[in-house]
Parts: C-alpha cells; structure tokens; sequence
C-alpha cells in the first residue's frame, strides 16, 4: 500500500470518527434545535412553530444523507486508488461499509451508549444508505460524463493498470 492509499484510509477514518461525534449529546435534536431556530426566525420572520419543526427535522435527516454520501465516496476512492477491482465491486463495498457505520452507530445510540440524549433508529439507518447510494450514483454519473477521474476527483477513474 503506497502513501495515497494509506492517506486515502486515514481520511476514511476522520470521517468516520466525524460522523461518530455528529452522534454525541452535543448534536442531538435539542442543541442543534438551540442554534438552527435562532436562525431561522431571524431569516424568516414569522415562521410557525409547525414550520420550525419540520425545518428542523429535514435539516437533521439531509445532514445524515450528506455525511454518508461522503463517507461513501471516501471509501471508494480509498477501494479504487491502486486495485484492480472493478467500479461495480467497489461501489457495493462502500455503500456495504456505509452500511456497516450506519448500523453500529444507530445501535450505539439506541443502546445509550455514551449517548443517553440520543436514539437511534432504523429509519436513520436507512437514510443514511440512500445518502451513501446516492453519493456513489453521484460519483459514477459524473465519471460517466466526464471520463476518467473527471471532477469528482482522482481516485474514482478507472483502475491503473497492473505492471
């Protein structure tokens, strides 16, 4: 495994560690309520409470999509940079290690563990794969229009070849 390779995992792991933190108390629906509301009324003067509520909700739900599009994306760049697997293969595998992240995190958030502010449920589990498979379709339809490693970045072009 070369620098990039090994820098492509790091980077896989921050994220991964990033999520981990976005579960903790300090973001849980009640604190980012705290921040998020202030906003909100300040952008939208005279917006309902019901109006609030539903921002709120949608804005935590698109933030789950968001982090594991890109955890997603991470980890199939991290698959690609050297191998000889195939777009394909690669692209199940992160959707299946976002999979995996997803349902530790849920569980330890239903569990109480370290999180007693937090539930986790599987309906975030599974926003968070159509985040990842929304994120790896993403990448692929922008490979596929423009070629190679395009501008989605290196990494999610074609597999250099074996010497």
């Amino acid at each position: 495994m070369d620098r990039r390779q090994r820098w492509a995992w790091v980077e896989v792991g921050l994220w991964t560690a990033l999520i981990w933190t976005f579960s903790s108390r300090w973001f849980s629906a009640s604190h980012t309520e705290s921040v998020l509301f202030p906003i909100l009324r300040w952008l939208i003067p005279g917006i309902s409470l019901h109006t609030l509520i539903w921002v709120h909700f949608l804005v935590r739900k698109a933030a789950h999509g968001f982090e594991y599009g890109v955890l997603a994306l991470l980890v199939f760049r991290s698959l690609r940079l050297g191998s000889s697997r195939s777009v394909g293969v690669s692209a199940a595998l992160a959707v299946a290690f976002c999979l995996v992240v997803a349902s530790l995190d849920e569980t330890r958030q239903y569990l109480g563990l370290y999180t007693a502010m937090r539930t986790g449920t599987i309906h975030d589990v599974a926003i968070d794969v159509c985040g990842a498979s929304f994120g790896i379709a993403l990448a692929l339809s922008l490979r596929a229009l423009f070629g190679g490693a395009g501008p989605a970045g290196p990494g999610l072009g074609p597999a250099p070849r074996a010497r």
